[in-house]
């Protein structure tokens, strides 16, 4: 009888121990931190900022705060070898989409912005923001007058840029 009430006393106990631990898991689990939502707010401040940036002429800091620095490079190369540079004014958001996160790519806020270059010819772009790992909102690329359009067509998001993901896929602007 003895050794029924000590196996059983340590069954109890085992039991005990594995329901305490998984509790503490889920609690853990549970209490893990997502992401914050992007707000429009930082959107709208990070495109102000873009446009500081252009405004001043400071082209290459603008590649500096970008979510995804090659894709800004390249996008920036492209339209400045093209003559292509915005005007000082603010470009006019006339859209917002938010793509919301997934098991391969962070969460989306995609500003739709619409302005004027220097030589006149208006432009129509989208200015993606994500999430960076700091918790800072950060733009993917903010050359905002190149006619760039976002394209939430899933690649997975597997490349570190920096301290964000940057994989992403860009469609040219029209011709």
């Amino acid at each position: 009888m003895r050794r029924t009430s000590a196996y059983s006393f340590t069954l109890g106990g085992t039991v005990a121990l594995l329901m305490l631990s998984a509790t503490v898991a889920c609690t853990v689990a549970a209490n893990q931190e997502r992401p914050r939502q992007i707000q429009l707010r930082e959107a709208e401040e990070l495109l102000s900022e873009a446009v500081a940036l252009a405004r001043d002429g400071k082209f290459a800091d603008l590649c500096h705060t970008a979510g995804s620095r090659s894709n800004c490079r390249s996008i920036l190369e492209f339209a400045t070898s093209e003559g292509q540079l915005p005007n000082d004014e603010m470009p006019l958001v006339v859209d917002v989409r938010r793509y919301p996160a997934t098991d391969t790519r962070p969460e989306h806020l995609v500003l739709r912005v619409q302005g004027r270059r220097v030589d006149g010819a208006t432009y129509e772009t989208d200015f993606p923001v994500i999430r960076a790992n700091d918790g800072d909102a950060a733009s993917l690329y903010p050359v905002y007058w190149s006619g760039m359009t976002f394209s939430a067509a899933a690649q997975s998001c597997n490349e570190q840029v920096g301290e964000v993901c940057a994989q992403t896929r860009i469609d040219a602007p029209p011709e």
